[in-house]
């Protein structure tokens, strides 16, 4: 099963229903009232699929405009074949849209936030505080399989260094003029958020501010909250040989997640 409707290539995970993620522990709920969410990290599997079961979080919710805040204090990162993400999409893709809050995979070590649209959709990449790498939102024919994206510019957003701070807060405010993203490492939590009270306009600039030549309401409809962890794909799959072969010592994505189930222990 694929995550998305344009990642076809190298996939290999495979969704389990609500009942097995529960029975095999993919799903756990702690006494503080935090969920973990995790991946088989026992049993190894032929290459040839059907792929390490994993876990796939729909909102059954779908939601136009809204603030949407995020506290986790632990996400895979950092880890080959990995690819986890945070997201929003609506039912028809690409013209009813997808906002990637989270994304990452393999060895990234900060959080790449980006957009697709079916219509033309384009953004300035200013008042912002993180790095501009692709203005384009639209998508066509794999053409543009990255979107208009934006990277955090703090080693603490994603994988192994936001989970050595303990984690933090994302926070993704969708409006008809904008969708905008902040985030906060633990200890730096807007005093505002941690009452239940939040206030957008007293945070400052976003890491990413996704603003421009862009009507976002007709290319983002009826999102529902998306929350994954896959492995290879069209990021780390495509990407294995500039960033893991040499790294694991293994040819190609999907022989490795087969094969090293321990190295998804710490999901």
């Amino acid at each position: 099963m694929t995550r998305r409707f344009r990642r076809r290539i190298l996939i290999w995970y495979s969704y389990v229903d609500e009942d097995t993620a529960n029975s095999t522990g993919l799903i756990k709920f702690g006494d503080d009232g935090s969920v973990i969410i995790g991946v088989d990290s026992t049993h190894t599997y032929n290459a040839g699929g059907p792929g390490r079961p994993s876990v796939r979080i729909n909102s059954t919710k779908t939601y136009n405009h809204g603030l949407f805040i995020a506290d986790i204090s632990h996400m895979p990162g950092g880890v080959c074949g990995t690819w986890p993400a945070f997201w929003t999409v609506g039912d028809d893709f690409p013209y009813h849209g997808e906002i990637d809050i989270i994304e990452g995979y393999n060895l990234q070590t900060t959080d790449l936030s980006s957009l697709h649209t079916g219509g033309t959709c384009s953004i300035a990449g200013d008042r912002e505080t993180g790095i501009l790498q692709a203005p384009n939102c639209t998508y066509g024919n794999d053409s543009n399989p990255a979107g208009c994206s934006v990277s955090n510019a703090n080693t603490n957003s994603y994988g192994l260094g936001f989970n050595s701070d303990n984690g933090g807060v994302y926070a993704m405010q969708w409006t008809s003029e904008y969708i905008r993203i902040w985030f906060w490492p633990r200890g730096s939590i807007p005093s505002d958020i941690e009452a239940g009270e939040p206030t957008p306009y007293t945070w400052g600039l976003p890491a990413s501010n996704f603003q421009g030549n862009c009507d976002i309401d007709s290319n983002f409809i009826d999102h529902h909250i998306v929350l994954d962890i896959d492995f290879c794909g069209d990021l780390a799959g495509s990407t294995w040989n500039s960033s893991c072969a040499a790294h694991t010592g293994v040819s190609n994505c999907s022989l490795y997640v087969a094969n090293n189930p321990s190295a998804f222990a710490d999901m």
